[in-house]
């Protein structure tokens, strides 16, 4: 990871509201999906779907979890119904019941799993929750499972770091810790765990200590650039002049926010510029 040129970052900005829009309450959600409920006879599902999302997002998982058991009972093809075994773990996951959902995700390899982003997360959550329970072998197997079918999703690799940690293998967990902040910079609990695991593991210093501070200043940089897109505020991208791989790499993540017309991209000469620069250019607010 010596070469510039192979520091890569992901991530992705959200999209702006529509001029003139404005959010709505929790309240003002969850009386509209009610009403779309009782008015939905043929197909309830996508009203459910949104309805546990909500419930899930405001912690209230006793009436998220009615919702995911409706819609696996209407549910007839395996698939399907593995989507809400997933989402039913996810849901113990949030009620801090890991030992729930580890027994939901387990009952969707009965379902014919296959290569997509369902059987992605359900060996990604399994990592996650037995990582939970301080059962970090089982947890690297099924992070590694997970990172065979979608290398290009940074969870995996983040719950792969912390069991190598709590199995010993340090060195190989900063990497993949690293790995996961550079498939998407948007998240920081990746570089966090490397920082902690850096201060506990001083000896680490010599190699990943450069690694952690571009990883938190990519972190910082795309915090800003997320709350001003979120505002509508017109960005400017500094993109390395010299790596075409990284140019293309930004401009795709932020393709939907460029097509907004939000976006100014900028050349300049190399990578350790965009990150001087954009330190300089996004000072304006504190990072909350």
């Amino acid at each position: 990871m010596n070469d510039k040129r192979t520091w890569r970052f992901q991530y992705r900005l959200p999209k702006p509201l529509p001029e003139g829009g404005q959010p709505l309450t929790v309240e003002e959600a969850e009386q509209e999906l009610n009403q779309q409920l009782k008015e939905a006879d043929k197909d309830p599902a996508p009203v459910l779907w949104e309805l546990a999302r909500l419930y899930n997002a405001t912690q209230r998982q006793d009436q998220a979890f009615q919702c995911l058991r409706r819609l696996l009972q209407g549910e007839s093809e395996l698939e399907a119904k593995a989507h809400c075994v997933l989402a039913l773990g996810q849901t113990m996951e949030q009620a801090r019941d890991y030992p729930s959902a580890i027994r939901f995700y387990r009952e969707a390899f009965a379902m014919e799993p296959a290569n997509n982003d369902v059987w992605y997360l359900i060996n990604n959550n399994l990592g996650y929750s037995y990582n939970q329970v301080e059962q970090h072998a089982e947890a690297e197997r099924f992070c590694r499972a997970a990172i065979g079918i979608n290398p290009d999703r940074h969870n995996a690799y983040k719950n792969l770091g912390i069991a190598l940690q709590g199995l010993g293998q340090h060195r190989e967990a900063a990497m993949c810790l690293v790995a996961a902040t550079q498939k998407n910079a948007g998240d920081p609990r990746a570089t966090e765990h490397l920082r902690r695991m850096l201060e506990i593991h001083p000896d680490l210093n010599l190699e990943f200590g450069g690694h952690l501070a571009l990883c938190q200043r990519t972190i910082r940089y795309v915090a800003d650039a997320a709350r001003r897109a979120s505002k509508g505020i017109a960005l400017r991208v500094l993109l390395g002049g010299k790596d075409t791989v990284l140019n293309e790499s930004v401009l795709v993540a932020l393709q939907n926010v460029i097509q907004q017309g939000s976006v100014e991209p900028v050349k300049v000469g190399d990578w350790e510029g965009i990150m001087e620069d954009a330190s300089l250019d996004f000072h304006g607010e504190e990072l909350s």
